[in-house]
């Protein structure tokens, strides 16, 4: 028959359950140091620092920080071990008195071994010395344009792009290039690799034996693959192919913060089913060395500046890139759920975020702006997109197309659900657009239909363009997907579709209670709500040769003409809806809101730009 413990036996037995648990739960939170006087076997003390990250990284429990002081540190970062819920670990650089990056983590290292390579051209420089196929190469810090592969490198091109005389002009004429556009200006340097040689020009054919020039092979500076629960801070981290990788469905709850990311081809990408993960308060940029004022181009009136800006565009495209702008501020492919992308300042690249297939992703409260390509573009990956993507309260301006909804036709049903609100957009006066809805074809995919995109409650200010239509969307039966409410849409042509897209009614969705500013292109459109507020001229809200503050004055045309969207809603009076995502109870005072980002009396939740 069993017995029953005494006292002083449970009170052994409790201790020795409540041991064994401290064992398997350590309470320890050590801060390991990395220094540069740092030594293998040391423990890790500010004293007795380590002599790599890695071998922080390696000892790091949950719970821990490892602590980089400050230095270049020419390492790959790749944890293996998580962090926990309530204990993540955290990699954390130095920051100076007014704030600046002392850490820098860097994965190039100095090329070395040059000559001249007079088989190639005159001014041709090559090197056999790296070791490894070079995805990322700096000058003096700054990104220098990489020939691709195969698509240049591959090829004739490469070869003859390296031997083009200082004076050359542009290879391929474009609608975008003034008449003296050459080949050289937005590039000024270019390299690639073939067959364990790398090769370099400069415009002037410039020796680089002297120059302070590092290249990175492929791979990711900080890689956080199948890892959880890492808090990455306060690091400037740069010439990587990409800055930090977050993939894998392992992948989650991890955090990249108060870093600079800059050069390669992406500063943050997160793929292969990563979800929960945090990218906030960074500061990411290409940092290129061909040109230092990336924007806007697309004008009417074509300068050297706008060229050389869309030559950049075109390099990334077709020099560097396999066809699509090769250069990202936070790439999201095949995602997980639940990512975040917060509160950035993302500038002077290409392609400032872009979401393709994921779930429960938020963009919100960044800074984007200067960007050749788009600010922020959304697509999908095999025929599935975004799904509850919400992108709001964000700055966006001097970009070529601030906003982008890409392969509008190419989804599957129900694969595709965007909803973007709140979102302050400029461009300089007469240059760019603000959306632009993309078709890949003349028709719907087979087995695609159209996707849920709705855009509400967003300022779109100055430009060219406001929202802009595929010239193909007409033949494949429109946008009838595609919901614009209570925007206010200033620019030279606020509306801009092809004649039989704008003439007929059934190639939208619902279009009212949004004031439109600026030309309508073809006179009108029949898909216009009785709602609409039309005003001639841009001019008529706000100055256009500089950014507004977007606030609404107290005599302004958007005042209460929106749409009350917190509750069930109808429009167009065959349109009906539950409320949108943002607009809670109480948003607006008075009997409607008022179109635009901004309420009367509102002020932007992010800091204007110049």
């Amino acid at each position: 028959m069993p017995r029953l413990l005494d006292p002083a036996e449970s009170l052994t037995l409790l201790l020795c359950i409540a041991c064994l648990l401290a064992c398997a739960h350590p309470s320890r939170a050590a801060t390991l140091h990395v220094a540069k006087d740092g030594a293998a076997g040391n423990p890790g003390t500010e004293a007795q620092p380590l002599p790599t990250i890695a071998a922080a990284v390696e000892l790091a429990e949950p719970g821990d920080t490892v602590r980089v002081h400050a230095g270049t540190w020419a390492e790959n970062v790749a944890p293996t071990a998580s962090g926990e819920a309530d204990r993540p670990i955290v990699l954390e650089g130095e920051r100076g008195p007014d704030g600046e990056w002392l850490t820098l983590l860097d994965t190039g290292v100095p090329i070395t071994g040059w000559e001249p390579a007079p088989e190639v051209g005159e001014g041709v420089f090559k090197t056999s010395e790296l070791g490894f196929v070079p995805y990322s190469m700096t000058l003096d810090g700054k990104q220098i344009l990489r020939m691709h592969d195969t698509r240049v490198m591959g090829t004739d091109a490469g070869f003859e792009f390296l031997a083009m005389p200082a004076d050359a002009p542009v290879a391929e004429p474009y609608s975008g290039y003034v008449d003296e556009q050459g080949f050289w200006d937005g590039i000024e340097v270019i390299y690639g690799a073939q067959d364990g040689v790398t090769y370099i020009r400069f415009r002037n054919g410039d020796d680089p034996t002297a120059l302070d020039l590092r290249a990175a092979p492929t791979g990711g500076g900080i890689q956080l693959r199948d890892v959880s629960y890492w808090t990455i801070r306060d690091l400037r981290i740069g010439n990587a192919e990409d800055c930090v990788v977050i993939e894998g469905e392992g992948a989650h709850h991890n955090t990249v913060e108060r870093c600079f990311l800059s050069n390669g081809h992406n500063r943050v990408v997160i793929t292969g089913g990563a979800g929960y993960n945090t990218v906030r308060a960074n500061e990411m940029t290409l940092n290129y060395y061909g040109f230092d004022d990336p924007g806007a181009w697309g004008a009417a009136q074509k300068t050297m500046r706008t060229s050389i800006r869309c030559r950049i565009y075109r390099a990334f495209k077709l020099i560097q890139g396999p066809g699509g702008s090769d250069d990202h501020g936070v790439l999201m492919r095949r995602t997980g759920p639940g990512n975040e992308v917060a509160g950035n300042h993302i500038y002077a690249g290409l392609i400032g975020v872009s979401v393709g297939d994921s779930r429960d992703v938020e963009v919100h409260h960044n800074i984007i702006h200067g960007m050749s390509s788009i600010g922020i573009l959304t697509s999908e990956d095999s025929q599935r997109g975004a799904v509850d993507l919400r992108v709001h309260d964000n700055l966006i301006y001097d970009c070529n197309l601030n906003i982008r909804l890409h392969h509008y036709n190419n989804c599957l049903p129900g694969a595709r659900r965007e909803y973007f609100y709140r979102n302050l957009s400029w461009e300089p006066p007469g240059l760019g657009g603000h959306v632009y809805v993309h078709w890949t074809s003349e028709q719907m995919e087979p087995g695609c239909e159209h996707p849920e995109l709705y855009l509400y409650q967003n300022s779109f200010i100055g430009g060219g363009r406001g929202f802009t239509v595929s010239a193909w969307a007409d033949t494949g039966g429109g946008l009838q997907g595609v919901w614009l409410l209570g925007n206010i849409i200033a620019a030279s042509t606020s509306l801009y579709g092809v004649s039989t897209f704008m003439g007929d009614a059934g190639m939208m969705g619902p279009v009212d209670h949004n004031l439109l500013a600026g030309g309508i292109a073809h006179g009108g459109a029949a898909w216009l709500g009785e709602h609409n507020v039309i005003l001639d001229a841009a001019e008529a809200l706000w100055p256009a040769d500089a950014m507004p503050n977007f606030e609404p004055a107290e005599d302004s045309p958007a005042r209460g003409i929106g749409l009350d969207l917190s509750q069930h809603f109808e429009v167009m009076g065959r349109h009906q809806h539950e409320g949108l995502p943002g607009m809670e109870p109480g948003y607006f005072a008075g009997d409607a809101p008022d179109a635009g980002a901004l309420q009367f009396g509102e002020k932007a939740g992010v800091e204007l730009g110049e």
